[in-house]
Formats: structure tokens, C-alpha cells, sequence
């Protein structure tokens, strides 16, 4: 059988049609999480996503041949961009202001309180009453953690260095306090006490290395930013 002749004009249109199939799926994958904030999961539909995204039902089908496959991909999106988001945010921060700690709390802060990590809990909260959705965040928890732990390695390395057991409980420590405040309403001055919290938390982080005898300014913020600048394997 004579080999088959892909002409060189081809290939462009080619490459061209897979880009925009990946523009519009990650349009789509963004609508779905978007879904997940202002309708819920549970009411997240092939149509409602459709419509959030600007495209036809039949388009979302040709990405993901069912809802569970569509929402399935939307969570492991979801938990990607979020990494994303950090890391831009930390690069985006002068390494010249605020100290380690607070560099961290703010950055990380800014994105517990942001939307996509408001579409994290929306999925987590509908877990406890959908199977479903409870199989496939199991399924993806090992992979979320190993994700966010190696993010945290590759930016804090010197830390991790001092004390691994110690940087690991803080990092599980610091998700647990901002995810929670991020939940929390007051009844009044909900702003400024969550501020003095903040402070607070930072201070504790302090603490928690001085008690060890440990010294934070093994890596600076200035250093952190220009890791968060290049993507790992970069």
C-alpha cells in the first residue's frame, strides 16, 4: 500500500483545528465550573453548560460523550487552574514586600476566597448527598494532593528542607484555617476580624518555626515569586 502524502498546506489547518478544539474545550470546561458556583452541582447540566459556555449542546457532547464525563473533567480542571492561579499570583508579587509568611497568607488567602475555590468546596459539600460525584473526588484526591504537595516543594524547598514533617503540617494547616475562614460570615465587621485573623494566623506560622528553632528566611519572597514564575520541569 503506497504511504499516504499529507500536504504541507494540510498541516496547518490541521494544527489550527486541534488548537481551536482545545479553546473550546477549555471554554467549556470553564463553564462547568462556573455552573458549580451559581447553579450548583447538582442542578450542572449538558444544556445549562452549554449555554453558560456560548456554544451548542451538540459541541459539549463532541468533548464529553456524557454529563458524568463532562463534570468528571470540569473537577480535575478545576483543581489544575486553581494551581495555576497561585502560581501567577505569586509571581505577580514584589519579593521586596512583606515577609515570607505574609506574602504566602495573602496570595493563598486571595484564592481561598476567589471563585474557583468557592466551585472546590460547591463540589465538596454536594458530595455528601451524590455518589457520583463523592466517586470521582475520591478518585482524584490522591492526584490533587500530590499535585499541591509537589507545588509546595517546588516553591518552598528550603523550608521543606528544615523540618519536612513540621512543613507538611503546616501546609495541611493552612489550607484547613483558609478554606475555613473563607466559610465563615460574621455577623458584623466581617472584614476587619477576618483581617485580624489573618494577622493572627501569620503570626502563628511565626511561632511555629521560632519554636523549632528554625529560621523562615532560608528562602526569600523574591525567590519564591521567580519559582512561581517557571513552571516545574520548566
Amino acid at each position: 500500500m503506497a504511504e499516504e502524502t499529507v500536504h504541507e498546506s494540510a498541516r496547518p489547518r490541521r494544527r489550527w483545528l486541534t488548537q481551536r478544539g482545545e479553546r473550546v474545550r477549555g471554554v467549556i470546561l470553564r463553564a462547568a465550573v462556573q455552573c458549580f458556583v451559581e447553579v450548583g452541582y447538582g442542578r450542572t447540566t449538558m444544556s445549562e453548560v452549554a449555554k453558560q459556555a456560548g456554544v451548542t449542546r451538540g459541541q459539549v457532547q463532541h468533548h464529553f460523550a456524557t454529563t458524568p464525563d463532562l463534570l468528571a473533567a470540569a473537577v480535575r480542571w478545576l483543581h489544575a487552574e486553581i494551581g495555576r492561579e497561585l502560581d501567577a499570583g505569586l509571581a505577580a508579587r514584589d519579593g521586596a514586600r512583606g515577609s515570607l509568611a505574609e506574602t504566602a497568607v495573602s496570595v493563598l488567602w486571595a484564592h481561598a476566597s476567589g471563585s474557583l475555590q468557592t466551585a472546590a468546596r460547591e463540589l465538596t459539600a454536594a458530595a455528601r448527598t451524590d455518589p457520583e460525584l463523592r466517586r470521582v473526588l475520591d478518585e482524584s484526591r490522591a492526584e490533587i494532593e500530590a499535585e499541591r504537595n509537589g507545588r509546595l516543594r517546588h516553591l518552598y524547598r528550603e523550608l521543606l528542607e528544615l523540618d519536612p514533617p513540621g512543613f507538611a503540617m503546616l501546609a495541611d494547616y493552612m489550607q484547613v484555617f483558609l478554606h475555613g475562614l473563607a466559610e465563615t460570615s460574621f455577623a458584623s465587621d466581617d472584614e476587619a476580624r477576618k483581617a485580624a485573623l489573618l494577622d493572627f494566623f501569620v503570626s502563628n506560622i511565626r511561632r511555629f518555626w521560632t519554636d523549632r528553632g528554625k529560621s523562615p528566611d532560608a528562602v526569600s519572597t523574591g525567590q519564591v515569586r521567580d519559582r512561581a514564575a517557571i513552571p516545574r520541569g520548566g
